[in-house]
Formats: structure tokens, C-alpha cells, sequence
């Protein structure tokens, strides 16, 4: 396979999951705790 659809294909599931996790964490605790998730998951790395 083309490698560079491979790297696409891993970089869009990594933001869908990443993106879903921070939702699903958004509709439990409320919006303030959905941003706190994206600033803390990218602080982290």
C-alpha cells in the first residue's frame, strides 16, 4: 500500500478517537470539563 495513505488513514483515527473520547467526556461532565479534556490530553503530549 502507498504509505503516505496509510499515514492519513492512522492521523484521521487518531483525531476521530481523540475527538469522540473528548465528547463523550463533554456530555458526562458538562462543557467546562470538555475543555479542560482537549487542554490537558495536548499538554500532555
Amino acid at each position: 500500500m502507498d504509505s503516505g495513505l496509510v499515514g492519513t488513514a492512522i492521523i484521521l483515527l487518531v483525531i476521530g478517537f481523540f475527538a469522540y473520547r473528548g465528547f463523550k467526556k463533554g456530555q458526562q461532565g458538562g462543557d467546562g470539563d470538555n475543555g479542560e479534556t482537549y487542554r490537558d490530553h495536548w499538554d500532555r503530549d
